[in-house]
């Protein structure tokens, strides 16, 4: 049993009765505990299962991440190794900084703002998992354990780079040694290869897919994602995906992270359902109050 895109969460097995459908599967609280474990980096294992319809629950998740629905389970009478997979969720948040056109009514336009940094910081809660707040009533937050800083984007930096790398990879590859520039109409971008992984394949029918990180002159880090489409009538050998300016945030746990989309968008995941976020500057711009979200 597998628990993708993740792990360390609380998971247990009950044994169902067949004739159950799938809506009773979740409501219905069976009486026999089969099994009981906490996720790792590697599958879980049960040997001589016996043959019938079970029902795989998650009881705990690490911060950030939220349950799945139980899965049921069905092991058969025979003797290769049955593989089952429980995909991951998560928490997600995108941050964006406009301004507007006319400078009252959003229907007009909203302009993306670039040049604005932020910080995310863990909100202060008491004993029964509350926000605090001053006497103002604003939220507060600990200040001295910031966990995350990016400055905004107006789309545009990153614009040209996915023609630029689809171009190289189409034709020689992603490999050790390779590099790909881009302009943005200002200035010449360049990032050099780092490192690649590929992502294990839990059925030969999944789609193979290889992660390659790139590393500005600047120290910023863009993950890629490139999938081989399976369906041979696809427009596209390959399906792309990008995240740029692509960090870790240790600070909320092992799998968080933050990354500008291809649209100019700050995306956080994944992270505790509460969160302070706190204007840091911006030039000719007003330093705005900090706020939460949740």
């Amino acid at each position: 049993m597998w628990k993708t895109e993740g792990g360390f969460a609380g998971l247990r097995g009950r044994k169902m009765q067949k004739e159950q459908d799938a809506a009773e599967r979740r409501q219905e609280e069976p009486a026999e505990c089969i099994a009981e474990w906490t996720t790792e980096e590697t599958p879980h294992g049960i040997a001589e299962l016996p043959c019938g319809s079970y029902l795989w629950k998650e009881i705990q998740v690490p911060s950030g991440f939220v349950s799945h629905d139980p899965v049921p389970v069905t092991v058969t009478d025979r003797p290769e190794l049955q593989k089952f997979e429980m995909k991951e969720d998560h928490t997600r948040v995108e941050v964006e900084k406009y301004c507007l056109e006319n400078g009252k009514d959003s229907a007009d336009g909203e302009v993306p703002v670039a040049g604005a940094g932020f910080t995310l910081y863990p909100a202060k809660l008491d004993a029964s998992g509350a926000v605090c707040r001053d006497e103002n009533g604003h939220p507060l937050y600990v200040e001295d354990l910031p966990v995350a800083h990016w400055t905004t984007d107006d789309g545009t930096t990153y614009q040209e780079f996915p023609a630029a790398f689809e171009a190289m990879y189409l034709e020689h590859g992603a490999k050790p040694g390779s590099s790909v520039a881009w302009n943005d109409g200002a200035d010449l971008y360049r990032a050099v290869y780092e490192s690649e992984w590929q992502k294990e394949l839990l059925h030969p029918q999944d789609s193979k897919q290889t992660v390659y990180t790139y590393r500005t002159e600047g120290g910023a880090r863009i993950r890629i994602g490139v999938t081989k489409e399976q369906d041979p009538l696809a427009d596209h050998l390959f399906r792309f995906e990008y995240q740029f300016e692509w960090q870790q945030l240790p600070k909320v746990n092992a799998y968080a992270c933050t990354y500008l989309t291809a649209s100019g968008l700050t995306t956080c995941r994944p992270v505790p359902a509460m969160c302070w976020w706190k204007r840091k500057y911006r030039l000719g711009l007003p330093v705005r109050k900090r706020f939460w979200l949740r």
